[in-house]
């Protein structure tokens, strides 16, 4: 009896619920699976009228959760049923009225969280449907708006993070003031700046937080195009949602994630040179903000190799250059470290930046040493010839030429061409 009412629901039929057959009773209001009540259903096949009658006889139904803690306005946003999130949204405003339990204008079964603490607007950005969130938004549910979920990530969030744009244009400019937070101590201004950056195809590296999404989020590119083909609820990527946000939440560009990074320190990771001049042009002490390593994001540009967000850094930012992280390395140090010897010819070739040449870090070892010591001979051999002092030692009283003697890896041939005593 229990498939002949799942299927009654299915298939709309309004008569099964009155010619006298109980189909609450039927169900026990859920079903064996999900646990499923009788709107969960009808959201999940767009049944609105049998959805509106099965509301007038059973209003409790609007506020039950399935095993997921998904209310039935959940399940709707998730399909993008405009229709039924109107029913719900007007059914559980006109109930409200009746019992007072108003809470900024809206009624608490449209504030109600499932089990990943999603509101039913987190999921219909989650799933991309424009529609619904404007609905959503739209509804005098503003609290919707500062609401985030377990994860920390608010609607706005996620909308850029998705690179559903014309979503997040909406919520900002219904609410200006709603939350920006992400996960991870990420903003949507972090989440914009990576969104929004075209050069993969480098095979660049980002934190582990952003890693560790990128096959989710090649999937999602790929279901954007083929519903962007068919006509479906996907946003402009042409918006420029970073200079959105910077207009309404300028303040964004100096909040930092859990490894202390500004959305400029993704921006110099990732090489993405729009980004780097728009964060710049919005606030350029943002140049002089140190992650939990003490590096800049000149550092981090240095440490990829990117000459050109070194430039543009330095340009806008002409003192940065002399900053140095916990370790005591400038700019010098971590190209000498990480081998990127092009930058280290770029730092050795600009006037102003001689100081850096001899700088010592806190073990006292110069660029020379590092490179000696990373086993970057391109590096040394370049720091090698350009006036750096050979003879300087460190705190263990070694020359770079002692490190590049004891690497029994090099040939001697090769230790004479490195550093001449």
């Amino acid at each position: 009896m229990e498939c002949l009412a799942y299927e009654a629901v299915q298939l709309g039929k309004i008569d099964f619920l009155r010619n006298g057959v109980n189909i609450f009773e039927i169900l026990h209001q859920e079903t064996i699976q999900r646990k499923d009540n009788l709107l969960h259903i009808a959201a999940n096949f767009g049944q609105v009228d049998f959805a509106r009658e099965a509301i007038r006889l059973n209003p409790g139904l609007l506020s039950q959760e399935n095993m997921k803690g998904d209310t039935p306005l959940h399940t709707a946003s998730r399909t993008g049923c405009l229709g039924m999130v109107e029913q719900f949204i007007s059914s559980s405003k006109a109930l409200c009225y009746d019992i007072e339990r108003i809470r900024e204008n809206a009624p608490q079964d449209l504030l109600m969280v499932n089990q990943e603490g999603d509101t039913a607007l987190h999921v219909a950005v989650r799933y991309g449907h424009l529609d619904v969130v404007e609905l959503l938004v739209n509804a005098d549910i503003e609290l919707m708006l500062h609401m985030y979920n377990k994860a920390n990530e608010s609607p706005l969030y996620l909308a850029v993070e998705r690179g559903f744009f014309a979503i997040a244009k909406h919520i900002l400019n219904k609410c200006p003031t709603c939350s920006h937070r992400g996960t991870k101590g990420m903003t949507a201004l972090h989440a914009a700046v990576v969104r929004t950056h075209q050069g993969h195809e480098r095979g660049n590296d980002v934190p582990h937080l952003i890693s560790l999404e990128s096959l989710r989020r090649f999937v999602y590119n790929i279901v954007f195009k083929v519903l962007e083909y068919l006509g479906g609820s996907v946003s402009n990527q042409t918006d420029d949602i970073m200079a959105i946000l910077l207009v309404e939440k300028e303040g964004m560009v100096k909040e930092t994630d859990i490894f202390g990074w500004t959305p400029l320190h993704y921006a110099a990771q990732l090489g993405y040179l729009e980004a780097t001049r728009k964060l710049l042009e919005c606030d350029k002490s943002v140049a002089y903000l140190l992650d939990k390593e003490d590096s800049s994001a000149l550092h981090i540009a240095a440490k990829k190799g990117y000459i050109n967000i070194m430039e543009e850094i330095t340009k806008q930012c002409p003192c940065v250059y002399n900053l140095v992280d916990k370790n005591g390395w400038t700019i010098l140090h971590v190209a000498a470290q990480c081998g990127e010897s092009k930058v280290v010819k770029y730092i050795l070739e600009v006037r102003g930046w001689e100081s850096l040449i001899n700088e010592i870090d806190n073990e006292g070892n110069t660029a020379l040493h590092l490179a000696a010591i990373y086993g970057h001979y391109n590096s040394v051999s370049i720091l090698a010839r350009d006036g750096v002092d050979k003879r300087a030692t460190n705190k263990k009283y070694l020359k770079a030429i002692d490190i590049v003697q004891t690497n029994m890896d090099l040939g001697e041939i090769k230790k004479g061409m490195c550093i001449e005593r």
